[in-house]
């Protein structure tokens, strides 16, 4: 293992500067919970993040891929340009009402997936690389991305310029279901890719008490989920996920509709299925609408590909984490059927995602209306993403 501390006075400066603004994390991480915006609406959180890095002397460029901001530090030496990532939206899920005085005040949305989390600690990198700046060449650009949880958010910061004279990537996802003060570090394909689909399943609607004139598209689709449901279990063998989460019909409880619609996923971890496993959804559902006399229309929706770390970037950073924290403090992970569009990032450039243990014995699963973190994990993320980063320069 290589010993990635330049120096004993220096990993006390890394201390003692996450210590400094481990209060500041949480008092940000908190605002950001409480104004949550949906994806490509971040205008406030966008204007929050640019203003703190704008006040901070980094050269800020806002409305990158829609809401995004991209702000540069730069050593004023030449070095390596390293991207980090932090993930801005949030989701439209009510969140229960449990006392926690940080609670979400947008009706309807909230932070439900750590990336108020992930943009504080982001923030709070910044502070840290700028007052260690004497200790590094090169360029950090600091990324905060709009639309995560819609997969369209970095296609759109790419295309407008994100990646331009990048050389590596990292980034970091708070994870619930990891105890806290844990860091979750793997190699090569780690995340599963993802293609939102939509079916319309249209019958020739009528009137509720004459059903059997009229081509119900609601016990259609019915059977169409049922039939996804089967082929996603199957699937699961090769690591392959595919989900069902959205459906919408009907007008009133007196009248059949014309049509009905549902929406879902289709994750993989085998790259070669990904296009198969579209096709397969697709027919399944024309061959069941066609049994009974519907039609079945198919649409892909935003999608990402599977994330890969490269290894040679992700033995720096487990090495640095190792040497930082200790090896019982470094978990392997194994490939999981998640998926987030830090994928298209990394396509570009080497680099490496990870996961810092966030959770409490009662933790609920990401996306719940009662998701919340263990902040003690934000000291632990904006420490690991600095020496990250710091790794990745060196």
């Amino acid at each position: 293992m290589r010993n990635l501390l330049p120096s004993e006075a220096l990993n006390a400066e890394i201390l003692a500067e996450v210590a400094r603004h481990t209060e500041r994390t949480i008092e940000m991480r908190r605002h950001l919970h409480a104004h949550p915006e949906l994806g490509f609406e971040e205008h406030a959180t966008s204007a929050y993040v640019a203003d703190r890095c704008s006040a901070l002397g980094l050269d800020v460029r806002r409305g990158v891929g829609g809401t995004g901001v991209i702000a540069d530090l730069d050593s004023g030496r030449p070095g390596r340009s390293v991207l980090v990532r932090a993930d801005m939206d949030a989701l439209p899920i009510p969140e229960v009402d449990d006392g926690r005085p940080y609670r979400s005040t947008v009706p309807g949305v909230m932070h439900a997936c750590g990336h108020d989390g992930h943009t504080a600690i982001a923030l709070s990198v910044a502070h840290v690389l700028h007052a260690l700046g004497d200790h590094w060449s090169g360029r950090v650009r600091m990324c905060f991305q709009p639309a995560e949880e819609l997969d369209d958010g970095a296609r759109r910061m790419i295309r407008d310029g994100a990646m331009e004279g990048i050389d590596r990537a990292v980034g970091l996802h708070l994870a619930s279901h990891m105890p806290t003060g844990r860091l979750g570090v793997g190699t090569g394909l780690l995340l599963a890719s993802l293609d939102t689909f939509h079916i319309t399943i249209t019958g020739t609607g009528g009137h509720a008490g004459s059903p059997d004139g009229a081509v119900d598209p609601v016990p259609i689709t019915a059977e169409v989920i049922l039939a996804l449901r089967d082929l996603g279990k199957r699937a699961r063998a090769d690591g392959s996920v595919v989900t069902v989460a959205q459906v919408n019909g009907g007008a009133a409880p007196n009248i059949i509709p014309a049509d009905v619609t549902l929406a879902g996923t289709i994750r993989t971890l085998d790259p070669g299925r990904r296009v198969a496993l579209r096709e397969t959804v697709e027919q399944t559902a024309r061959d069941v609408a066609a049994l009974h006399g519907a039609t079945s229309t198919f649409s892909r929706g935003a999608g990402c590909p599977s994330l890969t770390n490269d290894p040679a970037v992700t033995s720096l950073v487990r090495d640095a984490f190792t040497g930082a924290f200790g090896p019982d403090r470094v978990l392997d992970v194994e490939p999981a059927t998640g998926s987030d569009d830090m994928a298209l990032y990394l396509d570009e450039v080497p680099g490496c995602y990870y996961a810092v243990g966030a959770g409490t014995p009662d933790a609920v699963p990401h996306h719940h209306p009662a998701f919340d973190i263990d902040e003690r994990s934000l000291a632990v993320g904006v420490e690991s993403l600095t020496r990250a980063v710091l790794a990745l320069l060196a």
